[in-house]
C-alpha cells in the first residue's frame, strides 16, 4: 500500500512552473519529500514561457532527512545514524549560498520542513541537484499537467488545446 502524500507548499519562485522551484509534500506519517523543478528548452535559446513548445521540466525528488550535529560539528542522519554525505563542506556550501555555517548546520537540524527543505536545496545549488536524485525524470508539458495539477490542486494551464498549432 503506497502512503498518501500532500503537497504543503513551495519554496522558491511563486510561479514554479515558469521559473523553477521546489514543491514540497508530506507523508501521513509526517515524513517530507521536496521535488525540485527546473524548466529547460530543448534546444538553444531562451524559452519564451511554459507554453513554448520545446518546453521540458528536470524533476529531481528527494527525502528531507532531518539531521543531528555531533560535536565535531558533521552532520548525522537523525534516523539512519549516518554522517551526511556533505557534512564535510558546509562551510562552502554555506558561503555560496550567503549563510553562516552554523545557521545552515541548525537548519538541517530544522522540524519544519521549508527550512529543511531550503538547506537541502543549498546543498543542490553548491553541488548540482543530481547529487541530490541521480535518476531524474524529464516531463513534458502534458505529464507536468497530469502529475502536478491533481497533486498540488493548482490548475497548471499549458494550452494544450493549441498543440496543434504549435507543431508538437
Amino acid at each position: 500500500m503506497t502512503k498518501e502524500r500532500k503537497f504543503i507548499g513551495n519554496i522558491g519562485d511563486v510561479d514554479w512552473l515558469q521559473h523553477g522551484g521546489t514543491l514540497i509534500f508530506q507523508d501521513e506519517d509526517y515524513s517530507c519529500e521536496a521535488v525540485n523543478i527546473d524548466p529547460y528548452r530543448t534546444h538553444t535559446g531562451e524559452a519564451e514561457d511554459e507554453y513554448d513548445p520545446c518546453m521540458k521540466w528536470e524533476i529531481h525528488s528527494f527525502s528531507l532527512e532531518r539531521m543531528l550535529i555531533l560535536g565535531d560539528n558533521s552532520l548525522v542522519d537523525a534516523h539512519y545514524g549516518s554522517v551526511a554525505w556533505f557534512s564535510d563542506k558546509i562551510e562552502d556550501i554555506a558561503s555560496c549560498v550567503g549563510r553562516k555555517p552554523e545557521e545552515l548546520r541548525d537548519a538541517f537540524t530544522s522540524h519544519d520542513p521549508f527550512v529543511l527543505s531550503n538547506a537541502y536545496s543549498d546543498v543542490g545549488s553548491y553541488y548540482g541537484y543530481n547529487n541530490l536524485d541521480t535518476y531524474p525524470e524529464y516531463l513534458d508539458r502534458a505529464e507536468m499537467k497530469e502529475r502536478f495539477e491533481t497533486i498540488t490542486g493548482e490548475e497548471i494551464d499549458l494550452r494544450e488545446e493549441d498543440d496543434s498549432k504549435l507543431g508538437v
